[in-house]
């Protein structure tokens, strides 16, 4: 089946979305999407196989071709977020300017961070630095191919991401990075709040305990030993730190940052500033008409489950009730790590 794709198809063809790769065969298997399938997509991760059949290729074919540069370089819209704070709801506004294939927490990215030396706590293939470097080149090649040329693509990574802004910006001129985060006292309870998560979030640590013991001086041992509450605000100052470090870094004019009130509270001077930012001609919005989309009164997720900021806003207060002494425990903890290695995130406000 692989034969009837030519490797510089694939580099072009967004309806075939790769899923997953296989380093022992060196294969990337792919699958048939369509884009109203993009659209209502909350997550492209290999759960995209269960009801499709799976399209493999010779994975150092594609490489190759990799190494030609693209006849035709799209704008693209990188989103990095600290998770749960209403990253998803601001991909699905992007869905509504028409301007953008909107790519939800791709899989395939996610496995080259989960293949970096960077991730040597992480069980499975870890590559060197010249086959990383390819696979990098490859998987961005693969993110950044559309419908249309006169159209951009928004990438919303996963979390685990972030960590690759800086690289993005040094290697792909096109791209610009909107960079969204909730505060603290925002994100602990939103992570206690099921067991899902709070397994989720360990298990970020374990992947990120190379970059945060050298970021924030953090052992593993230590790290292993936090309580739920102390492991979220761990998680979420590493995050504000890459965050930080890119807004210190890298060019102004290719970021934005957000705050994930603003986006579940959205108003005409957000969108505003978010269509400026991306390159959305302003007379192409009808910014009154979105506003007032009954699509946004929707769980961003579960597109069927009502809510509205109203609902976030009475949920927020029922977790902090539930889990007050955790909160406050896991303040305590990010204020300290965050005092310890003289961090200024306070100056976005998103310690409060």
């Amino acid at each position: 089946m692989g034969s009837l794709y030519s490797a510089r198809q694939l580099l072009a063809d967004p309806d075939m979305y790769p899923i997953h790769v296989d380093w022992s065969k060196r294969s990337i298997s792919f699958v048939r999407l369509n884009e109203s399938e993009y659209s209502s997509a909350s997550f492209l991760d290999n759960q995209l196989a269960k009801n499709r059949l799976p399209l493999h290729f010779n994975l150092d074919d594609l490489l190759l071709e990799c190494l030609t540069p693209a006849e035709f370089k799209r704008p693209v819209v990188y989103i990095l977020h600290s998770a749960f704070c209403c990253s998803t709801l601001l991909s699905r506004y992007f869905d509504r300017f028409g301007d953008f294939l909107v790519v939800r927490e791709p899989g395939v990215l996610a496995s080259l961070m989960l293949t970096s030396p960077l991730f040597s706590s992480v069980k499975g293939a870890h590559l060197d630095d010249i086959s990383w470097l390819e696979f990098y080149d490859l998987a961005l090649r693969l993110m950044h191919r559309g419908y249309d040329d006169s159209r951009g693509v928004v990438v919303k990574v996963n979390d685990l991401n972030n960590i690759l802004g800086e690289r993005i910006l040094c290697t792909q001129p096109e791209a610009k990075l909107i960079i969204l985060s909730g505060k603290l006292r925002d994100f602990i309870p939103a992570v206690l709040k099921s067991d899902k998560r709070r397994k989720l979030i360990r298990a970020r640590l374990a992947s990120h305990a190379v970059s945060i013991t050298e970021l924030m001086g953090l052992s593993v041992p230590a790290i292993e030993h936090l309580e739920d509450s102390e492991a979220a605000a761990t998680l979420w100052a590493f995050n504000q730190i890459i965050f930080y470090n890119l807004l210190r870094n890298a060019p102004a004019p290719r970021m934005l940052v957000l705050d994930s009130d603003q986006i579940a509270d959205m108003t005409a001077e957000t969108l505003a500033r978010i269509c400026e930012f991306s390159d959305v001609a302003a007379d192409s919005v009808n910014v009154a008409q979105v506003l007032s989309d009954p699509e946004f009164g929707v769980y961003s997720k579960r597109r069927r489950q009502p809510y509205t900021s109203a609902d976030r806003d009475q949920e927020k207060r029922l977790l902090a009730e539930r889990f007050s002494a955790e909160i406050d425990r896991g303040m305590s903890w990010g204020r300290l790590v965050l005092k310890e290695i003289s961090a200024p995130c306070t100056e976005y406000q998103w310690l409060s």
